[in-house]
This record gives C-alpha cells, structure tokens and sequence, in this order.
C-alpha cells in the first residue's frame, strides 16, 4: 500500500493549474469543471494528479474507470488495483494497494460534539465527551476521519449510519467493532504535524506498514 499527499495551494498559480488541468483525462476535466468555486476545482484537479502518478507508478499504462451500485469508482476488468482519493483545505489524498481501501483528509479542530452525540456509536461519543475540553474538537476529527475511511473502504459510503460501528483508539491500537461484514480491517494514520488529520483504512491487508510519498504538483 502507498500514500500520496500533496499540498494543492500552489494550483492557485494559473500556469501551474493549466498544465496540469491539461493534461487530465477528459473525464477528469469534466469532473473539476463541474465545481463552482476555484478552491472545489483545485482539489479535483489535485486528487486526479495524484491518482494519476499512483496507478503509473503501479503500472496501469490505461485507466479505465468504472463505478459500483454506490458510486465508488474502480479500475475495469478487475486489475488487482485499488484505490481511493480524498481532499481537504489545501490537502488531497491517494492511496493505492492490491486491498480494498479507504482514505480520508481532514482539517483538524472541526467543532463536532454535537454531531459525535447524534450520529456516532455511544462508546465514540463516551469517549469524546470524557476527554478534556481543550482536546474534544481533535479527537471528534480524528474519529471522524477513522470512520469515513472506514466507510470508503467497505464501498458503503454513508448509506451505512454513522453509529452503526464503532471505532476503538486503544494507544496506538486502532480497532472497530462491526457488523458490516466478516472482513478485517485495520487502519493507519499520518501524523505530519500539519493541521490536518489522515487516515487509510485497508481490508484484509497484511500487517505491513504502508509507504507514503509527499507529491510536489510543480514537477508534475
């Protein structure tokens, strides 16, 4: 498994965002063209480059995309190839690994206990509410982005109720309790010291440590 991060802000220079818009796919330029505003069409742009540079460096000479009952992209004729692509602020993600996989960004400090005391698992919010007032905006992203990659991975995406698992953070031992199905799932997080939280959830994986690789897009 391997990790692509990059830091999109420079796509905000017009000939940077140009070349590389350039050279997308048609799909993928209809896909960034479909946003609004320029910071949604700089992450599309960011995530399809990163997707780009993984499955070259896996060896998928031609990417041919299609999509399952809820949406979730894939490579056609089953390659052995999977991935997943995720955007934040001035972040995007890609992880790519021969295991179904899920991957999620978030800005950190998100204002969330409301939402943790609504939707997540009654042992999340449990755990949230016993933490310090100071640390509970962190801990809600970190669960929330723990549960999103969860959810991608399995292909459910929020059709499955955010309370209907449940994430455990046992030290550096991340576990879940689910009903989803009868795969294993285990989970890795990034802690760059930036301002952002990162978390991969892979299915049935080995025990390995994933390699992660921060992209410069202005080489690209």
């Amino acid at each position: 498994m391997k990790i692509y991060i990059a830091d999109i802000s420079v796509l905000r220079k017009r000939a940077v965002f140009q070349r590389l818009y350039e050279g997308m796919s048609e799909a993928r330029r209809r896909r960034i063209d479909r946003f609004r505003f320029p910071k949604d069409r700089c992450r599309s742009l960011g995530a399809g480059v990163l997707l780009r540079k993984a499955l070259a460096d896996a060896g998928v000479d031609e990417a041919i995309f299609v999509y399952d009952e809820h949406g979730k992209p894939r490579l056609a004729g089953d390659p052995g190839v999977h991935f997943n692509l995720s955007h934040a602020g001035d972040r995007a993600m890609c992880v790519i690994s021969t295991h179904r996989v899920g991957c999620d960004v978030e800005r950190r400090g998100r204002r969330g206990t409301q939402v943790a005391e609504r939707f997540f698992a009654p042992e999340e919010n449990r755990r949230i509410l016993a933490a310090p007032e100071s640390e509970r905006d962190a801990l809600f992203t970190r669960f929330w982005a723990l549960k999103e990659s969860f959810l991608k991975a399995t292909g459910l995406g929020l059709t499955l109720p955010l309370g209907a698992f449940a994430v455990d953070l046992d030290g550096d031992r991340i576990t879940i309790r689910q009903d989803v199905d009868k795969n294993e799932y285990r989970f890795f997080e990034l802690d760059p010291a930036d301002e952002y939280q990162y978390a991969v959830c892979e299915q049935n994986g080995p025990d390995e440590q994933p390699t992660v690789e921060w992209v410069d897009l202005e080489k690209c």
